[in-house]
């Protein structure tokens, strides 16, 4: 892949994950002031996920059958780019729920399936590893800089100006845009150039890795979510709360790329197992978390699920389908993400109170625990990988 493009994509990435990874601590909190309740605002958060599905599905479905996928990211962008603006206006829960889902379904959802589809049909499987994991830098960077500017600025000014911040940011990074080489469909690739295992759309290995994908998406999200409230609970400022964010980027932002260099050399199941278990790990280390460092170790942990799980996933969905189906085998990979996302959400939100929020967290690092069995079957050799027995 040309540095140019790969340059392109990556600000781009930086602009849409600088807007979930910076406002996924912060909503259930900004959520609380307008005067929702702990399972209003789980629902609040799967609802928007939601949306996010249905962006995913219609830039796969549009991409895949009518090309044309610049076009349709330039035309959601400045769809967009207002209701971040119109977020910090709210008066209530629904208003902020409704803007919420048009910046999660045309700016998130069909930014994000364009982004890795776009990638995964410009870069060869030899080299997918590394291009993956180069852009993954992209969301712990967006996380950092959301993590040192969001909170502050909505400590000191409030969050009508933090969304003003958000959506300033947002429009210069949109820009580039404008630089993306778009596949046209006549120009995929030749048969002799896709590997065996990318001949046919479904295979046993791509299902069992939409299944494990489902579980992590439910205890990353139940666990982000459970971590903010607990932290708000425990009376940690705003600022405390979204340097979790920036810390899970520092993290994250070494080992992606070096994670996806690896798995081009040494397959991607042996690295993707470290990264489930060691988010298990951090989930177990917020049962009776109550010092700042034990949060902040924690979300270390979850880190490696949120980034570095999530870009070796994906690059296993591109090496497993073929390039006319590949928008449509990101948008499943991103439903099952968002699927385990709203699962996690509406479970943690509204049992946290019935059950404790300890109980979840045990729940949700064994499931993640039990998930590596899902994994086990797909053998991989090398660049690429074998489909499951």
């Amino acid at each position: 892949m040309k540095t140019k493009q790969m340059l392109a994509f990556g600000l781009h990435m930086l602009g849409l994950t600088i807007l979930t990874r910076g406002l996924s601590p912060l909503l259930p909190v900004y959520a609380i002031y307008l005067g929702a309740n702990s399972q209003l605002i789980g629902y609040y958060m799967s609802f928007s996920h939601i949306a996010s599905v249905i962006g995913n599905f219609l830039a796969g479905w549009i991409g895949d059958r009518f090309g044309h996928r610049k076009m349709l990211l330039v035309a959601s962008t400045v769809a967009s780019i207002p209701a971040i603006w119109l977020m910090g206006l709210v008066n209530d829960i629904w208003q902020l729920a409704a803007l919420t889902a048009i910046v999660w379904c045309f700016y998130i959802g069909i930014g994000n399936n364009i982004n890795y589809t776009l990638a995964g049909l410009f870069s060869q499987p030899n080299e997918r590893g590394k291009v993956f994991g180069i852009l993954s830098v992209a969301p712990p960077l967006a996380g950092l800089l959301a993590g040192l500017t969001f909170g502050p600025i909505a400590d000191r000014w409030g969050y009508s100006t933090m969304f003003k911040f958000i959506g300033l940011f947002s429009s210069i990074l949109a820009l580039s845009e404008l630089f993306f080489k778009d596949k046209p469909l006549s120009n995929s690739r030749s048969p002799e150039e896709i590997p065996e295992q990318s001949k046919e759309k479904w295979s046993k290995g791509f299902l069992l890795i939409l299944i494990a994908t489902g579980i992590m998406g439910i205890v990353v999200f139940g666990g982000i979510l459970g971590l903010s409230l607990a932290m708000n609970q425990q009376g940690f400022l705003l600022r405390h709360i979204s340097f979790v964010v920036a810390l899970r980027a520092i993290v994250s932002s070494f080992f992606s790329p070096l994670a996806g260099w690896m798995s081009d050399r040494f397959g991607r199941k042996p690295i993707l197992i470290l990264c489930y278990l060691l988010g298990a790990l951090g989930i177990f280390l917020l049962i009776g978390a109550g010092s700042l460092w034990q949060f902040y170790l924690a979300a270390c942990g979850i880190s490696f699920l949120s980034y570095v799980a999530f870009t070796l996933s994906s690059v296993l969905v591109t090496d497993l389908v073929a390039p006319h189906f590949l928008g449509r085998a990101i948008f499943l990979f991103s439903t099952a993400f968002r699927v385990g996302a709203i699962i996690g959400l509406t479970f943690t939100g509204s049992l946290i109170e019935k059950m404790g929020i300890n109980s979840i967290f045990t729940f949700e690092g064994l499931i993640l625990i039990a998930a590596i069995a899902l994994l086990i079957p797909i053998r991989t050799t090398n660049n690429f990988i074998v489909r499951a027995k």
